[in-house]
């Protein structure tokens, strides 16, 4: 029936009706994922969360070591010739929310490289400075910080401003929007 999705198990399909009907089915369950943002799916590996997770260490038998090694890969393998992590033309918030975080964890693995020595500092550091300077091009033309729908824009950018600021031992990044931001931080950080 079209418009009905069946999970179906591969041991059943027993002939060619019920071969197209699992097709027929796949199909409508992939016209009925598609989302107009999001694409056939909501969920995607997002660099953003890749990068909080690249940062997670542990400590085995009293040797701290990066618990995600493969995280910091991630984000060296995704990172563009411009040195952002992605410019969506939907949203510019995204961009700098993934090249922000991203540059951070690149730090921390620079700062203490643990376990990976399979990327030289060299390497990392100019990474760093690569994305850096994707981050302070996006900051100068970011304008829809008020129209963004990434929820606590206004709390997690000037976080991860501030961390950065903090690790590269820079003056404040400046950029149009940053007292809009601000004050969208102030007017969320009030208690209720």
């Amino acid at each position: 029936m079209p418009g009905k999705i069946n999970n179906i198990n591969p041991k059943d399909l027993k002939s060619e009706d019920d071969l197209v009907s699992a097709a027929k089915s796949l199909l409508d369950r992939a016209f009925k994922s598609h989302h107009g943002y999001y694409g056939l799916c909501s969920t995607s590996c997002q660099v953003y969360d890749t990068a909080w997770v690249a940062m997670i260490p542990k400590i085995t038998d009293n040797v701290k070591h990066w618990l995600f090694p493969e995280c910091f890969h991630y984000l060296l393998k995704t990172q563009a010739a411009d040195g952002s992590w992605g410019c969506l033309p939907s949203t510019q918030t995204a961009g700098i929310l993934d090249t922000a975080s991203a540059v951070l964890a690149l730090l921390s693995h620079a700062r203490e490289p643990l376990q990976i020595l399979d990327v030289s500092p060299d390497e990392i550091g100019l990474r760093i400075e690569k994305g850096v300077s994707s981050l302070r091009r996006q900051l100068d033309v970011w304008n829809d910080v008020e129209e963004t729908n990434h929820i606590g824009v206004e709390l997690i950018v000037p976080a991860l401003i501030s961390m950065l600021e903090k690790e590269l031992s820079v003056a404040p990044f400046e950029f149009p929007c940053r007292d809009i931001l601000a004050k969208m931080h102030e007017k969320e950080a009030e208690p209720p």
